[in-house]
């Protein structure tokens, strides 16, 4: 048979001040400017919606105004009879 021995608690908690909003902006600023990747994906970010919205300008300025021309603009119907 076995028995379970309670373990001693040798290190009390170490009660600190509580943690701040503040606190935590301080801690994901400096964990952010410390990345050497986030300008980086700044940059790739910014010209990539740069990028974006040119091409659409571009395809919106370039593109013929009206439907295609390989489709009819009224739709084609048969002509009433009268009954």
């Amino acid at each position: 048979m076995t028995t379970l021995a309670s373990v001693p608690r040798t290190a009390t908690p170490v009660a600190g001040p509580p943690a701040r909003f503040r606190d935590l902006l301080a801690a994901e600023w400096i964990k952010t400017r410390s990345l050497r990747s986030t300008p980086w994906v700044i940059a790739f970010t910014l010209l990539f919606v740069v990028g974006s919205a040119a091409v659409a300008t571009l395809s919106d300025t370039t593109a013929p105004s009206g439907p295609p021309s390989s489709c009819p603009s009224t739709p084609t119907r048969r002509p009433a009879t009268g009954r």
